[in-house]
């Protein structure tokens, strides 16, 4: 029997068998590397994204809660004025102590209302970084293809 890669392990085009799997090795090792570089890459603009989301929220919040703050202040002045002014309108109409009752009746009604407004105005705040976490799922399924594709 001959041998095929002829007496000294070299193919027909001259270049061992080893010297093949050096090169390929020494690609795989620089493929590797770039992918560890990409995903640090990826890990330190993930963190940006989400440092940028949650600031996002926060100033949302913060901006949110002057204007409720400043509503709440102007607004239970004015409150003073026309629950005075109704319970005036209706001791005429009314004993004292009916009119200073409806008048408590609205001023809890409209409380009320107020807070559920209030509530369902901060409910709308999310803290939670969606767009990051989505980009975080999107992130996990190239680095996989990456390294499926890496591995063929």
């Amino acid at each position: 029997m001959s041998n095929v890669n002829g007496a000294n392990g070299k193919g027909a085009n001259g270049t061992g068998v080893l010297e093949r799997t050096k090169e390929e090795a020494t690609a795989f090792r620089e493929d590797f590397a770039e992918i560890g570089r990409d995903l640090q890459d990826l890990a330190r603009k993930e963190v940006q994204l989400l440092r940028a989301e949650v600031m996002e929220q926060v100033m949302l919040a913060g901006r949110a809660a002057a204007f409720a703050g400043g509503a709440a202040v102007i607004g239970l002045v004015v409150a003073i004025f026309v629950f005075i002014s109704l319970m005036f309108v209706l001791d005429e109409f009314l004993p004292t102590s009916v009119a200073a009752l409806v008048t408590t009746l609205v001023a809890s009604a409209t409380a009320a209302a107020l807070a559920y407004f209030a509530r369902e105005t901060f409910r709308n705040i999310s803290v939670t970084p969606k767009r990051t976490i989505n980009s975080l799922k999107e992130d996990a399924e190239w680095a996989r293809s990456l390294l499926q594709s890496n591995k063929r």
